[in-house]
């Protein structure tokens, strides 16, 4: 299972347990592995760390 795999896992896992709010993991994690490579190839030098945690907890509408 490669790291795509194991994200779905995550997510697929988190909205069974009421964690996340996501109804098509595949579909999330191809989403958010496009969000993240743009702020962190088209800002070098620039820390992204916490804007891109914050997209994806929005994304995955994760419980504080």
């Amino acid at each position: 299972m490669g790291e795509a795999g194991v994200l779905v896992t995550i997510l697929t896992e988190g909205h069974r347990a009421g964690e996340f709010d996501v109804t098509d993991p595949e579909l999330t994690v191809g989403f958010l592995a496009h969000a993240y490579a743009g702020p962190c190839h088209h800002t070098p030098g620039t820390d992204v760390t916490t804007a891109v945690q914050t997209l994806f907890r929005r994304v995955v509408a994760a419980r504080p």
